[in-house]
């Protein structure tokens, strides 16, 4: 685990022991993100990005972008970072490649932040109006979909990552399904089940079952597997 107070980031282990500490940072920290069981820390902070390995205070990668980074999160093996920014942008890049000019996932990025898929291959970019789908792999990242949703919140499911539930203005929880050819231009969209409130978060638990937090502090529970309806649960 690590913790980003003002300019000091600092690793604990599982039982709250401070293991090792970052250099001082030259500004406040405004987000963390680690990937790789702790192997990679990235941080951001107003015009870059900076990433460390465990032991060494100072960084192995330091990213410049000439606005503050913000939603930061980075794909399972710790290759790609994406964050959004506080210009509307979204922005994709390799962590080790620093002069390397990032992707742009989106011309005007929504308030919730980009989500990596838990094997890492697939990426979910919230827009305005939109939600894009990209495929991560050994080249530059593409994007295979536009989904016709404006997400408030969204989960990937666990494991393979070819479903993903979105929750947006429409009250509604839907879940994405890749189609027969397991592309995403022909994936299907769900409902599954109604909320009483706009979502701020979902959850998966397990594969079969979402854990919806509405506004207001409301948590709603769904039985996704097509054999039970919607639960709801205060």
């Amino acid at each position: 685990m690590a913790i980003a107070e003002g300019r000091q980031v600092i690793a604990y282990d599982t039982d709250g022991v401070a293991q090792w500490s970052a250099a001082p940072l030259p500004k406040a920290a405004t987000d963390i993100a680690s990937a790789q069981g702790g192997r990679l820390l990235a941080v951001s902070l107003a015009g870059q990005v900076r990433c460390f390995m465990p032991m060494r205070r100072e960084p192995v990668a330091v990213h410049e972008f000439g606005d503050a980074a913000d939603g930061l999160s980075l794909s399972v093996d710790s290759r790609w970072a994406v964050c959004s920014t506080h210009q509307r942008k979204t922005l994709l890049w390799e962590t080790h490649r620093p002069a390397t000019r990032p992707v742009e996932c989106a011309d005007s990025s929504g308030r919730h932040a980009p989500a990596f898929s838990e094997s890492g291959r697939k990426l979910a970019v919230p827009a305005e109006r939109h939600l894009s789908l990209w495929s991560i792999g050994p080249r530059r990242p593409a994007r295979w979909a536009a989904l016709p949703v404006c997400a408030s919140a969204l989960a990937w499911q666990p494991g393979a990552g070819d479903t993903l539930a979105t929750a947006g203005a429409d009250y509604t929880v839907r879940l994405w399904r890749a189609g027969p050819d397991s592309q995403w231009g022909s994936c299907t969209s769900l409902a599954a089940g109604r909320l009483t409130s706009p979502a701020t978060s979902l959850a998966w638990i397990g594969r079969h079952m979402l854990a919806v937090a509405e506004r207001g502090g409301r948590i709603t529970l769904l039985d996704v597997s097509g054999d039970t309806p919607p639960r709801p649960g205060g």
